[in-house]
């Protein structure tokens, strides 16, 4: 990468970080792009050669949210071990991850309610998840088997995600209310019988 797109790189996390402090701050709603181009400190024109507009910045920090995700996924598939108690350890750490990201957390699931392109983008971020998940499970396999097999695996990694996703999003808004020595215990049979 040579010293110029280091630098458009930089430009271009550093009005997202913006974005996002201001969003938490007002609302995504409420905010303008002028507020975002005056709070980075950055010109009209280079907001506009990153983003056309504030729905096109939502949707790259949606990506970037679901890149922390695949993270977190891709750990898991990382375990040494698949045993309760790896998955519980492994459990442990996106609780933590859904307690410091509690704002972030609240702004994106707003967000699925202001476009339908950004719950597609969930969706392909499920579908890219299933793909992590399915070289260590094999019940989420859904890259081999007939049409049906791979439909039937890529539903089970869906729900699976989908579950995960909600127990990350009640966490972080402190609305789970099911103990979660009983959650990890579900979520380490759920993972061990898909092995």
């Amino acid at each position: 990468m040579n010293r110029w797109e280091a630098r458009k790189g930089k430009t271009r996390r550093s009005i997202k970080d913006t974005a996002m402090r201001i969003f938490l701050e007002g609302g995504y709603l409420a905010t303008t792009v002028e507020q975002l181009i005056e709070a980075a400190d950055v010109s009209r024109s280079t907001f506009y050669s990153h983003f056309a507009n504030k729905l096109e910045l939502l949707n790259a920090l949606v990506e970037d949210h679901i890149e922390h995700r695949a993270v977190r996924f891709r750990a898991l598939v990382d375990l040494p071990v698949i045993s309760p108690e790896s998955i519980s350890s492994w459990f442990d750490d996106v609780i933590k991850d859904a307690r410091s990201n509690r704002d972030s957390v609240t702004l994106f699931r707003l967000a699925v309610g202001l476009d339908a392109g950004i719950m597609r983008q969930f969706t392909q971020g499920r579908d890219k998840f299933s793909l992590i998940l399915s070289p260590r499970f094999r019940g989420f396999d859904i890259r081999s088997g007939t049409d049906q097999e791979r439909e039937h695996h890529r539903a089970a990694a869906h729900f699976f995600v989908i579950g995960i996703e909600q127990i990350f999003a009640s966490l972080a808004d402190d609305s789970w209310v099911i103990d979660l020595e009983v959650t990890k215990t579900y979520i380490a049979r759920q993972l061990i019988d898909n092995i």
